[in-house]
Protein backbone atom coordinates (compact mmCIF):
# COMPACT_ATOMS: atom_id res chain seq x y z
CA UNK A 1 0.00 0.00 0.00
CA UNK A 2 2.84 2.39 0.81
CA UNK A 3 4.34 1.74 -2.55
CA UNK A 4 0.62 2.43 -4.53
CA UNK A 5 0.64 5.81 -2.29
CA UNK A 6 4.16 6.94 -3.08
CA UNK A 7 3.75 6.28 -6.76
CA UNK A 8 0.23 8.06 -6.81
CA UNK A 9 1.90 11.09 -5.03
CA UNK A 10 4.26 11.33 -7.02
CA UNK A 11 2.60 11.00 -10.23
CA UNK A 12 0.27 13.52 -8.99
CA UNK A 13 2.81 16.66 -8.57
CA UNK A 14 5.10 15.30 -12.37
CA UNK A 15 1.28 15.68 -13.82
CA UNK A 16 0.46 18.73 -11.89
CA UNK A 17 3.53 20.64 -12.37
CA UNK A 18 3.81 19.92 -16.13
CA UNK A 19 -0.02 20.95 -16.54
CA UNK A 20 1.07 23.94 -15.32
CA UNK A 21 3.62 24.56 -17.32
CA UNK A 22 2.00 23.81 -20.75
CA UNK A 23 -0.51 25.92 -19.26
CA UNK A 24 1.74 28.76 -19.26
CA UNK A 25 3.65 28.22 -22.33
CA UNK A 26 2.58 25.88 -24.87
CA UNK A 27 -1.36 25.29 -24.34
CA UNK A 28 -1.53 29.11 -22.92
CA UNK A 29 -5.02 29.82 -23.29
CA UNK A 30 -6.13 27.22 -25.49
CA UNK A 31 -9.45 26.61 -23.11
CA UNK A 32 -10.41 29.98 -23.08
CA UNK A 33 -10.56 32.79 -20.71
CA UNK A 34 -12.30 30.96 -18.19
CA UNK A 35 -11.30 27.26 -18.30
CA UNK A 36 -7.85 27.40 -18.89
CA UNK A 37 -6.74 29.90 -15.24
CA UNK A 38 -9.41 26.81 -13.78
CA UNK A 39 -7.28 23.60 -15.14
CA UNK A 40 -4.17 26.25 -14.30
CA UNK A 41 -5.23 26.19 -10.85
CA UNK A 42 -6.63 22.53 -10.43
CA UNK A 43 -2.94 21.20 -11.74
CA UNK A 44 -1.58 23.25 -8.85
CA UNK A 45 -3.53 22.05 -6.51
CA UNK A 46 -2.61 18.47 -7.69
CA UNK A 47 0.58 19.09 -7.43
CA UNK A 48 0.22 20.25 -3.64
CA UNK A 49 -1.62 17.71 -2.85
CA UNK A 50 0.87 15.12 -3.84
CA UNK A 51 3.29 16.88 -2.38
CA UNK A 52 1.85 16.94 1.55
CA UNK A 53 1.78 13.11 1.47
CA UNK A 54 5.82 13.57 1.60
CA UNK A 55 5.35 15.07 4.62
CA UNK A 56 5.23 11.26 5.75
CA UNK A 57 8.26 10.34 7.85
CA UNK A 58 8.26 7.17 5.77
CA UNK A 59 6.86 8.54 2.57
CA UNK A 60 10.29 7.93 0.68
CA UNK A 61 11.41 4.27 -1.16
CA UNK A 62 14.52 3.97 0.96
CA UNK A 63 17.47 2.96 -1.49
CA UNK A 64 21.09 2.53 -0.65
CA UNK A 65 22.93 5.80 -0.27
CA UNK A 66 26.37 6.11 -0.31
CA UNK A 67 28.55 8.69 1.04
CA UNK A 68 27.39 12.31 -0.50
CA UNK A 69 31.43 13.45 0.44
CA UNK A 70 32.93 11.17 -2.32
CA UNK A 71 34.61 13.83 -4.64
CA UNK A 72 33.36 12.11 -7.80
CA UNK A 73 29.86 13.10 -7.09
CA UNK A 74 30.56 16.34 -6.57
CA UNK A 75 32.49 16.75 -9.98
CA UNK A 76 30.07 14.85 -11.54
CA UNK A 77 27.30 16.99 -10.41
CA UNK A 78 29.42 20.56 -11.36
CA UNK A 79 30.02 19.33 -14.61
CA UNK A 80 26.57 18.33 -15.49
CA UNK A 81 25.69 22.04 -13.67
CA UNK A 82 27.58 23.84 -15.73
CA UNK A 83 26.88 22.25 -18.56
CA UNK A 84 23.14 22.92 -18.57
CA UNK A 85 23.82 26.32 -17.29
CA UNK A 86 26.25 27.12 -20.59
CA UNK A 87 23.20 24.88 -22.60
CA UNK A 88 20.57 27.63 -21.17
CA UNK A 89 22.89 30.75 -22.10
CA UNK A 90 23.23 29.80 -25.23
CA UNK A 91 19.49 29.87 -25.49
CA UNK A 92 19.42 33.13 -23.85
CA UNK A 93 21.59 34.85 -26.41
CA UNK A 94 19.04 34.81 -29.65
CA UNK A 95 15.90 35.96 -27.62
CA UNK A 96 18.01 38.96 -26.21
CA UNK A 97 18.81 39.71 -30.09
CA UNK A 98 15.46 39.18 -30.79
CA UNK A 99 14.02 41.42 -28.16
CA UNK A 100 16.37 44.43 -27.85
CA UNK A 101 15.74 46.49 -24.27
CA UNK A 102 13.70 49.47 -25.85
CA UNK A 103 10.83 51.55 -23.69
CA UNK A 104 8.55 51.20 -26.66
CA UNK A 105 8.28 47.63 -26.38
CA UNK A 106 8.79 47.36 -22.99
CA UNK A 107 9.71 49.81 -20.17
CA UNK A 108 10.59 47.16 -17.63
CA UNK A 109 14.28 46.85 -18.13
CA UNK A 110 14.73 51.05 -19.34
CA UNK A 111 13.01 51.42 -15.69
CA UNK A 112 15.67 49.36 -14.13
CA UNK A 113 18.41 51.26 -15.81
CA UNK A 114 17.11 54.65 -14.76
CA UNK A 115 16.77 53.82 -11.34
CA UNK A 116 20.55 51.91 -11.47
CA UNK A 117 22.00 55.09 -13.09
CA UNK A 118 20.68 57.55 -10.77
CA UNK A 119 22.04 56.07 -7.43
CA UNK A 120 25.25 55.79 -9.18
CA UNK A 121 25.54 58.98 -10.39
CA UNK A 122 24.37 59.85 -6.52
CA UNK A 123 21.13 61.36 -7.61
CA UNK A 124 17.73 60.30 -6.02
CA UNK A 125 16.13 57.25 -7.61
CA UNK A 126 12.59 57.25 -6.61
CA UNK A 127 12.17 60.57 -8.87
CA UNK A 128 9.42 60.46 -12.08
CA UNK A 129 10.83 58.64 -14.93
CA UNK A 130 10.16 60.58 -18.21
CA UNK A 131 10.24 58.64 -21.21
CA UNK A 132 9.55 59.95 -24.78
CA UNK A 133 5.85 60.00 -24.68
CA UNK A 134 5.25 59.22 -21.04
CA UNK A 135 5.89 59.69 -17.10
CA UNK A 136 6.01 56.79 -14.91
CA UNK A 137 6.58 57.18 -11.01
CA UNK A 138 8.69 54.65 -9.38
CA UNK A 139 7.25 51.66 -7.63
CA UNK A 140 10.03 49.21 -7.38
CA UNK A 141 11.33 48.27 -4.04
CA UNK A 142 14.79 47.93 -3.87
CA UNK A 143 15.85 44.33 -4.51
CA UNK A 144 14.02 44.88 -7.87
CA UNK A 145 16.56 46.63 -9.23
CA UNK A 146 20.00 47.29 -6.70
CA UNK A 147 21.39 43.96 -8.13
CA UNK A 148 21.72 45.24 -11.63
CA UNK A 149 24.28 47.63 -10.33
CA UNK A 150 26.38 44.47 -10.96
CA UNK A 151 25.47 45.08 -14.93
CA UNK A 152 25.76 48.61 -15.05
CA UNK A 153 29.56 48.57 -13.31
CA UNK A 154 30.68 45.97 -16.08
CA UNK A 155 28.34 46.74 -18.42
CA UNK A 156 26.43 43.76 -19.60
CA UNK A 157 23.20 43.62 -20.24
CA UNK A 158 20.85 43.27 -17.04
CA UNK A 159 19.00 40.28 -18.53
CA UNK A 160 22.05 38.66 -17.86
CA UNK A 161 22.23 39.32 -13.75
CA UNK A 162 18.91 37.96 -13.75
CA UNK A 163 19.94 34.26 -15.11
CA UNK A 164 23.14 34.73 -12.97
CA UNK A 165 21.53 34.93 -10.10
CA UNK A 166 18.73 32.47 -10.87
CA UNK A 167 21.93 29.96 -11.47
CA UNK A 168 23.78 31.20 -8.23
CA UNK A 169 21.02 30.06 -6.22
CA UNK A 170 20.48 26.66 -7.98
CA UNK A 171 24.32 25.86 -7.55
CA UNK A 172 24.08 26.23 -3.57
CA UNK A 173 20.87 24.14 -3.45
CA UNK A 174 22.84 21.21 -4.99
CA UNK A 175 25.80 21.61 -2.98
CA UNK A 176 22.99 21.50 -0.10
CA UNK A 177 21.67 18.42 -1.15
CA UNK A 178 25.41 17.19 -1.91
CA UNK A 179 25.77 17.64 1.91
CA UNK A 180 22.67 15.98 3.02
CA UNK A 181 22.63 11.72 3.45
CA UNK A 182 19.13 11.97 2.48
CA UNK A 183 19.18 11.10 -1.77
CA UNK A 184 21.22 9.58 -4.11
CA UNK A 185 22.79 11.05 -6.97
CA UNK A 186 20.73 10.09 -9.96
CA UNK A 187 17.78 11.57 -7.87
CA UNK A 188 19.96 14.93 -7.73
CA UNK A 189 20.86 15.20 -11.50
CA UNK A 190 17.64 15.01 -12.21
CA UNK A 191 16.36 17.58 -9.52
CA UNK A 192 19.38 19.61 -11.35
CA UNK A 193 17.59 19.10 -14.70
CA UNK A 194 14.07 20.04 -13.60
CA UNK A 195 14.42 23.74 -14.09
CA UNK A 196 15.88 23.80 -17.21
CA UNK A 197 13.54 21.23 -18.40
CA UNK A 198 10.88 23.97 -17.20
CA UNK A 199 12.89 26.98 -18.75
CA UNK A 200 13.17 24.81 -22.21
CA UNK A 201 9.32 25.01 -22.48
CA UNK A 202 9.47 29.02 -21.98
CA UNK A 203 12.17 29.52 -24.45
CA UNK A 204 10.42 27.16 -27.12
CA UNK A 205 7.04 29.31 -26.80
CA UNK A 206 7.20 32.23 -24.53
CA UNK A 207 10.72 33.52 -25.29
CA UNK A 208 9.25 37.20 -24.41
CA UNK A 209 9.51 36.56 -20.80
CA UNK A 210 13.30 36.90 -21.20
CA UNK A 211 13.32 39.37 -23.11
CA UNK A 212 11.02 42.27 -21.93
CA UNK A 213 11.51 40.76 -18.16
CA UNK A 214 13.88 39.60 -15.66
CA UNK A 215 11.77 37.35 -13.36
CA UNK A 216 14.32 34.74 -12.91
CA UNK A 217 15.59 37.23 -10.16
CA UNK A 218 12.35 36.99 -7.98
CA UNK A 219 12.14 33.19 -8.68
CA UNK A 220 15.72 33.13 -6.99
CA UNK A 221 14.67 35.20 -4.20
CA UNK A 222 11.93 32.70 -3.37
CA UNK A 223 14.22 29.78 -3.93
CA UNK A 224 16.40 31.67 -0.91
CA UNK A 225 12.89 31.85 1.14
CA UNK A 226 12.37 28.17 0.64
CA UNK A 227 15.96 27.24 1.60
CA UNK A 228 16.25 29.60 4.08
CA UNK A 229 12.97 28.08 5.61
CA UNK A 230 14.60 24.41 5.45
CA UNK A 231 17.69 25.36 6.83
CA UNK A 232 17.71 24.87 10.29
CA UNK A 233 20.92 25.70 10.91
CA UNK A 234 21.22 29.47 9.66
CA UNK A 235 18.46 31.95 10.58
CA UNK A 236 19.86 35.23 8.87
CA UNK A 237 19.56 32.94 5.59
CA UNK A 238 15.73 32.67 6.01
CA UNK A 239 15.37 36.45 7.23
CA UNK A 240 17.72 37.22 3.79
CA UNK A 241 15.06 35.40 1.75
CA UNK A 242 12.52 36.98 3.44
CA UNK A 243 13.96 40.47 2.69
CA UNK A 244 14.74 40.02 -0.60
CA UNK A 245 10.69 39.20 -1.19
CA UNK A 246 9.73 41.38 0.34
CA UNK A 247 11.50 44.25 -0.90
CA UNK A 248 11.02 42.66 -4.76
CA UNK A 249 7.82 40.27 -5.30
CA UNK A 250 5.34 40.76 -2.08
CA UNK A 251 3.18 38.37 -3.25
CA UNK A 252 3.56 36.07 -0.03
CA UNK A 253 1.69 38.92 2.20
CA UNK A 254 -0.93 37.00 3.73
CA UNK A 255 1.71 33.96 4.03
CA UNK A 256 4.27 35.66 6.32
CA UNK A 257 2.28 36.70 8.75
CA UNK A 258 0.95 33.16 9.21
CA UNK A 259 4.65 31.83 8.88
CA UNK A 260 5.83 33.92 11.83
CA UNK A 261 3.25 32.81 14.31
CA UNK A 262 3.57 28.79 13.41
CA UNK A 263 7.65 29.80 13.75
CA UNK A 264 6.67 31.22 17.47
CA UNK A 265 4.64 28.51 18.19
CA UNK A 266 7.42 25.92 17.28
CA UNK A 267 10.62 27.28 17.95
CA UNK A 268 9.86 30.21 20.96
CA UNK A 269 9.38 33.31 21.16
CA UNK A 270 13.49 34.29 21.47
CA UNK A 271 14.36 32.63 17.88
CA UNK A 272 11.27 34.20 15.98
CA UNK A 273 12.61 37.65 18.19
CA UNK A 274 16.18 37.25 16.23
CA UNK A 275 14.19 36.67 12.86
CA UNK A 276 12.25 39.65 12.89
CA UNK A 277 14.86 41.70 14.20
CA UNK A 278 17.16 40.31 11.03
CA UNK A 279 14.72 41.01 8.63
CA UNK A 280 13.61 44.33 9.99
CA UNK A 281 17.53 45.30 9.99
CA UNK A 282 17.66 44.32 6.25
CA UNK A 283 14.67 46.50 5.21
CA UNK A 284 15.55 49.68 7.36
CA UNK A 285 19.21 48.99 5.75
CA UNK A 286 18.04 48.58 1.95
CA UNK A 287 15.26 50.82 1.84
CA UNK A 288 13.61 52.85 4.57
CA UNK A 289 17.35 54.73 5.71
CA UNK A 290 18.90 55.25 2.43
CA UNK A 291 15.44 56.23 0.51
CA UNK A 292 11.83 56.39 2.27
CA UNK A 293 13.58 58.23 4.83
CA UNK A 294 14.65 61.20 2.12
CA UNK A 295 11.08 61.49 1.12
CA UNK A 296 8.19 59.22 2.99
CA UNK A 297 5.68 59.96 0.11
CA UNK A 298 7.40 56.96 -2.54
CA UNK A 299 5.80 54.68 -0.95
CA UNK A 300 2.86 55.90 -0.68
CA UNK A 301 2.88 57.61 -3.90
CA UNK A 302 4.00 54.67 -5.43
CA UNK A 303 0.84 52.23 -4.48
CA UNK A 304 -1.41 55.08 -5.47
CA UNK A 305 0.47 54.84 -9.07
CA UNK A 306 0.42 50.91 -8.93
CA UNK A 307 -3.51 51.28 -8.82
CA UNK A 308 -3.51 53.76 -11.55
CA UNK A 309 -1.30 51.57 -13.90
CA UNK A 310 -3.50 48.78 -13.12
CA UNK A 311 -6.70 50.10 -14.11
CA UNK A 312 -5.13 50.82 -17.64
CA UNK A 313 -4.49 47.12 -18.52
CA UNK A 314 -8.75 47.00 -17.64
CA UNK A 315 -9.05 49.11 -20.94
CA UNK A 316 -7.96 48.45 -24.12
CA UNK A 317 -4.55 48.70 -25.07
CA UNK A 318 -3.15 51.55 -27.94
CA UNK A 319 -2.54 48.79 -30.09
CA UNK A 320 -5.88 46.90 -29.78
CA UNK A 321 -8.26 47.26 -32.64
CA UNK A 322 -11.87 48.70 -31.62
CA UNK A 323 -14.27 45.76 -29.92
CA UNK A 324 -11.32 43.74 -28.51
CA UNK A 325 -11.07 42.74 -24.74
CA UNK A 326 -7.97 44.00 -22.55
CA UNK A 327 -5.39 41.92 -24.03
CA UNK A 328 -3.54 40.74 -20.41
CA UNK A 329 -6.90 39.92 -18.91
CA UNK A 330 -8.10 37.38 -21.42
CA UNK A 331 -4.64 35.52 -21.41
CA UNK A 332 -6.31 32.51 -19.58
CA UNK A 333 -3.60 33.20 -16.39
CA UNK A 334 -6.39 34.41 -14.13
CA UNK A 335 -9.95 34.71 -13.39
CA UNK A 336 -10.03 38.40 -14.11
CA UNK A 337 -11.57 38.14 -17.51
CA UNK A 338 -14.07 36.46 -15.67
CA UNK A 339 -14.50 39.19 -13.58
CA UNK A 340 -14.25 42.14 -16.69
CA UNK A 341 -17.40 39.76 -18.04
CA UNK A 342 -19.35 39.59 -15.44
CA UNK A 343 -19.30 42.54 -13.59
CA UNK A 344 -21.40 45.84 -14.39
CA UNK A 345 -20.15 49.13 -14.63
CA UNK A 346 -16.83 50.32 -15.11
CA UNK A 347 -13.62 49.48 -16.24
CA UNK A 348 -12.76 50.81 -12.53
CA UNK A 349 -15.95 49.07 -10.87
CA UNK A 350 -14.73 45.73 -12.65
CA UNK A 351 -11.22 45.86 -11.11
CA UNK A 352 -12.64 46.48 -7.88
CA UNK A 353 -14.32 43.55 -8.06
CA UNK A 354 -11.64 41.70 -9.08
CA UNK A 355 -9.53 43.29 -6.20
CA UNK A 356 -11.94 42.28 -3.35
CA UNK A 357 -12.18 38.70 -4.58
CA UNK A 358 -8.32 38.54 -4.64
CA UNK A 359 -7.78 39.78 -1.17
CA UNK A 360 -10.72 37.08 -0.22
CA UNK A 361 -9.42 34.76 -1.16
CA UNK A 362 -5.76 35.24 -0.81
CA UNK A 363 -6.43 35.32 2.64
CA UNK A 364 -8.71 32.58 2.72
CA UNK A 365 -5.67 30.45 1.50
CA UNK A 366 -3.81 31.33 4.58
CA UNK A 367 -6.91 30.49 6.84
CA UNK A 368 -6.63 26.93 5.19
CA UNK A 369 -2.86 26.94 5.77
CA UNK A 370 -3.75 27.41 9.78
CA UNK A 371 -6.63 25.46 9.59
CA UNK A 372 -4.04 22.65 8.37
CA UNK A 373 -1.56 23.26 10.94
CA UNK A 374 -3.50 23.03 13.53
CA UNK A 375 -4.96 19.75 12.20
CA UNK A 376 -1.30 18.41 11.63
CA UNK A 377 -0.33 19.50 15.68
CA UNK A 378 -3.27 17.93 17.10
CA UNK A 379 -3.45 14.35 15.26
CA UNK A 380 0.48 14.40 14.77
CA UNK A 381 0.33 13.98 11.07
CA UNK A 382 3.67 15.41 10.60
CA UNK A 383 6.85 16.62 12.67
CA UNK A 384 8.18 18.63 9.35
CA UNK A 385 6.70 21.74 9.61
CA UNK A 386 9.14 23.68 7.92
CA UNK A 387 8.33 21.37 4.53
CA UNK A 388 4.45 21.84 5.31
CA UNK A 389 5.31 25.88 5.17
CA UNK A 390 7.07 25.66 1.99
CA UNK A 391 4.23 23.63 -0.09
CA UNK A 392 2.06 25.81 1.70
CA UNK A 393 3.65 28.65 0.39
CA UNK A 394 3.14 27.38 -3.27
CA UNK A 395 -0.70 26.60 -2.11
CA UNK A 396 -1.45 30.35 -1.33
CA UNK A 397 0.42 31.51 -4.59
CA UNK A 398 -1.97 28.99 -6.50
CA UNK A 399 -4.67 31.22 -5.01
CA UNK A 400 -3.22 34.77 -5.17
CA UNK A 401 -2.04 34.02 -8.66
CA UNK A 402 -5.07 32.52 -9.71
CA UNK A 403 -6.86 35.39 -9.00
CA UNK A 404 -4.47 38.12 -9.68
CA UNK A 405 -6.19 41.41 -11.44
CA UNK A 406 -3.24 42.19 -13.16
CA UNK A 407 -2.07 38.73 -15.19
CA UNK A 408 1.24 39.52 -16.65
CA UNK A 409 2.43 36.27 -18.21
CA UNK A 410 5.86 36.39 -16.40
CA UNK A 411 4.31 36.74 -12.88
CA UNK A 412 3.11 33.48 -12.65
CA UNK A 413 6.85 31.77 -13.61
CA UNK A 414 6.97 32.08 -9.55
CA UNK A 415 5.03 29.23 -8.07
CA UNK A 416 5.77 27.14 -11.06
CA UNK A 417 9.27 27.27 -9.64
CA UNK A 418 8.25 27.26 -6.14
CA UNK A 419 7.16 23.73 -6.99
CA UNK A 420 10.71 22.91 -8.53
CA UNK A 421 11.79 24.17 -5.54
CA UNK A 422 9.72 21.68 -2.81
CA UNK A 423 10.95 18.86 -5.54
CA UNK A 424 14.58 19.66 -4.55
CA UNK A 425 13.46 19.27 -0.90
CA UNK A 426 11.61 15.84 -0.98
CA UNK A 427 13.67 12.96 -1.01
CA UNK A 428 11.37 10.37 -2.89
CA UNK A 429 14.93 7.85 -3.25
CA UNK A 430 16.88 7.29 -0.57
CA UNK A 431 17.11 8.69 3.24
CA UNK A 432 14.57 10.07 4.44
CA UNK A 433 15.56 11.78 7.26
CA UNK A 434 14.66 15.28 6.58
CA UNK A 435 17.60 16.39 8.91
CA UNK A 436 18.71 19.34 7.37
CA UNK A 437 22.25 20.35 6.46
CA UNK A 438 24.64 18.11 8.36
Amino acid sequence: MKKVLFFLSLAAMCIGLYGELILQTEMRNQYGAYRSPAYWLLYSLLFCAGAFYHLRKDSALTLPVGSFRFPLRKIITAVVFLGLAAWGATKMLPIYATYPITPEQSDIIPNLELYVRRMLAGEFPYTPMVFETWTVLPTYFPMMWLPYTFSELLHIDYRWTAYLGFLLVLAVWMWTLLRRNTQTLPEILLKLGLPFLLLSYFFDYEPKVFGHAVELLPIAYYWILCLGLMNKNRLWFFALGIVCCLLSRYAFSFWLPLTLVIFWIEYGFRKTLRLGLWCIGGVLLLYVIPFLAQDWSILTDGLAYYKTTAIRQWSIQGWQQVGEKPYHLFQGLSFSGWFYNNTPGTALDKMSAARAAHAIVSFAAAAALAAGYFLIKKYRLTTDIRLYLMIGLKFYLTWFYGFIYVPFGYLFMVPLFIGVAIVFEISFFGVNNKSGVE
